[in-house]
C-alpha cells in the first residue's frame, strides 16, 4: 500500500511504530496529570507538552507529530489503561465507519494490530 492510499490511522500506526519514544512520553505525562488529581484532560495538552519539552531539549530537526494523530494516542492510552477510560474525551472520527465507532478502544487497537501484521506478511 502506498503512502498516498493509506488512511490516517495507517499513517499514524506506521509513525507510532517508528517513534515508540513518543508514546512513552505521552503516557508518562498523562499519568502525571492523573497522579496530580486530574479526572480528565486533553490529549492536545499532553502532545503540546511533548512538543515543548522536545523543543527545549533537542537540537537539529524539530520533533514533529501530525495533529491528525493526537486522537489515536488518546485511544491507545485508554486501551493500555482501561481503568482510566474516559480520561481523554474522544469523539467519533469522521473517517471511521459506524462499526469502528461502536468498538471499544481495546477492540479498536487489537483489530488494527492484526490488520497491520497481515499487511506486513
Amino acid at each position: 500500500m502506498t503512502v498516498v492510499n493509506m488512511t490516517i490511522k495507517q499513517k499514524w500506526w506506521g509513525w507510532h511504530n517508528t517513534n515508540p519514544h513518543f508514546y512513552e512520553m505521552f503516557e508518562r505525562f498523562a499519568l502525571a496529570l492523573i497522579n496530580n488529581g486530574h479526572k480528565n484532560s486533553s490529549a492536545w495538552l499532553v502532545v503540546n507538552r511533548i512538543r515543548w519539552e522536545t523543543a527545549m531539549k533537542t537540537t537539529g530537526d524539530e520533533y514533529k507529530i501530525s495533529n491528525d494523530f493526537i486522537a489515536y494516542y488518546a485511544r491507545l492510552f485508554h486501551h493500555n489503561h482501561p481503568h482510566h477510560e474516559g480520561f481523554f474525551r474522544t469523539k467519533k472520527l469522521k473517517t471511521e465507519t459506524q462499526r469502528v465507532q461502536d468498538q471499544t478502544n481495546e477492540e479498536w487497537v487489537d483489530e488494527y494490530e492484526i490488520e497491520m501484521k497481515e499487511d506486513a506478511a
